[in-house]
Order: structure tokens, then sequence, then C-alpha cells
């Protein structure tokens, strides 16, 4: 019998001090489980904005590269607008395709301008390795050699572009007549 009151004491002591707890902390413990339960919906909330905001520049980089063809006027508005987003995919392509209508219209100097322009730091490496041997290609005629030197950089070890910016280098030193140099490219392939 005294095993059961005192079972029944020490139920009714912890009843109490929960019931305390939760009085002192009901605020803590509201706002915890709000917490708790609205966190996933928020972060659920926002992948869904971010889908839809890449969904809708794919539709207007579609709609530009259909416009190339019809209005080219609308589609290099288009393709302007869309430079300015945060989206390195859509800012790649729509640069791009402006270098390359500009190039189609026999507009280098537009064409470099563009690149030139563009104050975007493209997160992915190779997407800013990509601008770079085209503004390298574009202006291959005037550069010297630390400007080449400088407009693509050879990364050894992570290049995914080493053979295209060697023959680059390569073909450089070559017009302008410095073999030593275009055989040290060379010998590096090996």
């Amino acid at each position: 019998m005294k095993k059961e009151i005192d079972i029944v004491i020490e139920d009714e002591l912890f009843k109490d001090k929960l019931s305390k707890f939760y009085n002192i902390n009901k605020k803590k413990i509201i706002s915890l489980a709000v917490i708790i339960i609205f966190i996933p919906i928020i972060f659920q909330l926002f992948v869904y904005v971010q889908n839809k905001n890449n969904e809708k520049l794919i539709t207007e980089y579609l709609r530009a590269e259909i416009l190339s063809e019809e209005n080219l006027v609308e589609s290099i508005r288009i393709l302007n607008n869309l430079i300015l987003s945060n989206n390195d995919t859509i800012v790649s392509l729509s640069v791009n395709k402006l270098i390359d209508i500009n190039i189609k219209k026999k507009n280098y100097n537009l064409a470099i301008k563009k690149i030139s322009e563009l104050k975007h730091k493209f997160k992915n490496k190779e997407l800013d390795d990509l601008i770079k041997i085209k503004k390298t290609l574009l202006l291959y005629d005037s550069l010297n050699e630390a400007e080449i030197l400088n407009l693509i950089k050879i990364d050894q070890e992570s290049d995914t572009f080493i053979n295209i910016k060697k023959k680059l280098l390569y073909d450089f030193y070559i017009k302008n007549n410095q073999f030593i140099k275009a055989n040290q490219i060379l010998k590096k392939d090996k």
C-alpha cells in the first residue's frame, strides 16, 4: 500500500513540475513548435518560387530563341533583360546568343562590347571560361601576349578546356613567330 501511495505522490510531483515548467516556458515551447512546423513549409515555398522563376526565365529564353528568326529586335531586348537575372545558365545562354547574333551580323565590335559589359561573374568556372575563350577568339588578332595569358589562364589539374586554351596559345605564338614558346606549349602536353 505504501508503494502505491509513493507512486501516486511521485506522479503528482512530476505532473506539478511539468506544469510549472510549461507555465514558465510556455512562450518558448509554443515558439519552438511553430518554428518546427513552419520551417519545412517556408522551405518548400522557397523551392517552389525558385522553380517557377527558373521556368519563367527558361520560357523567356526560348521565346527569344524563336523570335531571333522572326523579330530580331524583340529577341535582343529579351536577351538583354535575361542577362540581368541571377541564373548562371540563363545568363550564359543569353550572352552567347547575343554574341552569336552579332557575329552573324558581322558586328564583331558589338559582340566584344557585349562580353566586356558583362559584369556577371559565373559561379561555374566552365561558364566563365567559355565566355573568356569566346572573347579571346573575337579579339585574337589584336591581343598581345599579356592579354591572351590573362584571358585564358590554364589550370593544369582541373581545366575542362585545357586543350582548347593550349591550342589558342600555340597558334598565338606561331602567328607571332615565337616558335620556342609554341614548342614549350607542345612539350607541356607530353
